[in-house]
């Protein structure tokens, strides 16, 4: 695996860190411990999870001995050997713990793994329905594993503040005009069903429907179907 310059991080943890949150599926719950050492801990010692203490160092990595004992705990994992022929599990342990206390940029309390929205989905098999969006304003990266997750650490327990399905709706519209990028309100012909407005729909195939409606309406061969996201939370904001 190739190894990234001190301040780099994977494009997945930099689109997090710039949008302010991680998602995180219901069905995929883990152990549900969210204390930061015991988290860390069980990744090193029961998982194997070298990236931890790696991206650590890589990140805030410092001088003493709780850094050096990470230092050696990495570079025996990375030579292939047991890192418990130089460091016992006690000093391993009472190093992140010093570490988390007292020598990062914020106090860690706890830690949770986060991804993008497409890593939820197609990785730990979320749907819209349980994704949760967490926020990571303050928290600092423990571990970037790109696409597979981050790990964040909080000084605060996290606590989602919205899920997906709530904030994001896909609507479609059908027409012969050509895609419609800027959509307006207020071009319609009169009469329409409940009066002016842009009419979209969430049902794809009949949005296909009313644009080959419009097609034969306007003796038109061709006809499109034009994609929109809908933002419950930006909408209310505008009204």
């Amino acid at each position: 695996m190739k190894s990234r310059k001190k301040s780099a991080l994977s494009p997945e943890c930099q689109f997090m860190i710039n949008s302010g949150y991680g998602f995180r599926t219901k069905s995929y719950g883990g152990s549900g411990v969210r204390n930061a050492l015991e988290v860390i801990f069980f990744e090193c010692n029961g998982m194997g999870n070298y990236d931890i203490p790696s991206t650590m160092l890589r990140l805030y990595g410092g001088r003493g001995d709780s850094w050096q004992n990470l230092r050696w705990w990495v570079e025996a994992g990375e030579n292939g050997d047991d890192p418990l022929e130089y460091i016992g599990l006690g000093t391993l342990y009472d190093s992140f713990a010093d570490i988390l206390e007292n020598d990062l940029p914020i106090r860690v309390n706890y830690a949770l793994w986060l991804g993008v929205n497409d890593t939820v989905k197609d990785v730990y098999g979320g749907v819209d329905d349980d994704i949760d969006a967490y926020p990571i304003d303050g928290a600092i990266v423990l571990s970037d594993l790109g696409y597979d997750g981050v790990l964040f650490g909080f000084t605060n327990r996290p606590s989602p503040n919205r899920t997906v399905r709530n904030d994001n709706i896909r609507v479609y519209h059908g027409t012969t005009y050509g895609p419609i990028l800027d959509p307006k309100s207020d071009v319609n012909k009169l009469p329409a069903d409940v009066g002016k407005g842009f009419y979209t729909t969430q049902d794809y195939d009949y949005a296909k429907y009313m644009g080959n409606l419009r097609g034969i309406s306007d003796r038109s061969d061709c006809y499109y179907v034009t994609t929109y996201d809908f933002d419950d939370e930006s909408a209310e904001k505008d009204l």
